[in-house]
């Protein structure tokens, strides 16, 4: 896992970066960035957008902040932590990583292509891209979240 041990929300994605072993001990996205392709930073801006208490700064605070509260897993499994985290699952192939899950996920009503399950704090998207996740829905996850308490003591 990248970034935080104690984290308020983990990505599983089905893939690690370059550099794995070295962020995992030492997590920086900096060199999660400069030492993989432009996917990466599109990964970790995505994460940013929906991690940053406040959407408008989202850039500063992926640079200075993003793996201090949020972590990244390669794993099939969800990771269980006593910061009790939100789990973003994201894409349909990496969701099938998952079928084991028991949960009550409900599709967003503005964004059918996403599903939350509050209690579980399970998050359900296409996979992580621009084209998939574009501000709009962005939005709608975020709203989600908060609902589901996320962003309360940030």
């Amino acid at each position: 896992m990248i970034g935080s041990k104690s984290p308020r929300l983990v990505l599983y994605v089905p893939h690690k970066p370059n550099s794995f072993d070295e962020l995992t001990e030492r997590p920086n996205i900096q060199t999660l960035i400069a030492n993989n392709t432009n996917h990466w930073r599109k990964i970790a801006t995505l994460l940013a957008k929906i991690c940053s208490p406040d959407l408008e700064n989202w850039r500063q605070f992926r640079d200075s902040r993003l793996l201090e509260s949020s972590a990244i897993s390669i794993n099939p499994t969800l990771c269980n932590l006593e910061s009790r985290p939100w789990h973003w699952i994201g894409g349909k192939d990496n969701q099938r990583r998952f079928s084991y899950l028991q949960h009550n996920a409900l599709p967003l009503e503005s964004c059918e292509n996403v599903a939350v399950d509050r209690r579980k704090q399970l998050l359900f998207t296409p996979y992580p891209d621009y084209r998939q996740l574009d501000n709009a829905v962005i939005i709608e996850i975020r709203r989600a979240l908060e609902t589901g308490g996320f962003y309360s003591g940030t």
